[in-house]
């Protein structure tokens, strides 16, 4: 089996692996992005992956809380020594992979969406974008079914920053 972590200690590097990436994203992580860093190019195969994680769960080198998973501080401990042992290649895959997850999740942390039924009928739909430190623009906006409500909150996660720029624009540009 060939799983791109050299052949005799497969499963030991593997196990060191997920706390690299693990201390890398350094935030609770869900299985499925977990899994994507993990495997990203299609090694190795799932079944040892999710027999890594659970014995990581075991040992209590990884908790598993409210679905997501993060490194204790005896893995934070474990993986520091151990790391070494990773070849190179693949710590600066690793590195690559979680480098681009923060700065999605960094991004995804500052927009928020959402939407409430009215009494009256329709939605309240929320947008709002933070820049860190507070809003920098928060909407309401009226939607007449739910479905539009879904469809403005996911354009809206999309385009941010876009909406962001073209309503600032909108609102400065001089009369023609």
């Amino acid at each position: 089996m060939n799983t791109g972590f050299g052949l005799a200690n497969s499963l030991l590097e593997l196990k060191i692996f997920i706390m690299f990436i693990l201390r890398a994203v350094g935030t609770p992580t869900s299985f499925e992005p977990l899994y994507d860093l993990v495997i990203r190019d299609g090694s190795p195969s799932y079944f040892d992956f999710v027999e890594c994680l659970n014995g990581l769960i075991k040992t209590g080198h990884v908790a598993l809380k409210d679905g997501k998973y993060q490194l204790t501080d005896r893995g934070g401990e474990n993986i520091a020594i151990t790391e070494k042992n990773l070849p190179y290649s693949l710590r600066l895959k690793g590195e690559r992979n979680t480098r681009a997850y923060r700065a999605a999740a960094s991004r995804d942390a500052m927009i928020r969406a959402s939407h409430t039924i009215r009494r009256s009928g329709g939605y309240t739909v929320e947008l709002s974008l933070s820049d860190g430190g507070g809003d920098v623009i928060s909407l309401r906006v009226f939607a007449a079914s739910e479905r539009e409500a879904i469809l403005l909150e996911e354009g809206f996660r999309e385009r941010a920053e876009a909406s962001y720029n073209k309503i600032i624009n909108f609102i400065l540009e001089p009369d023609s």
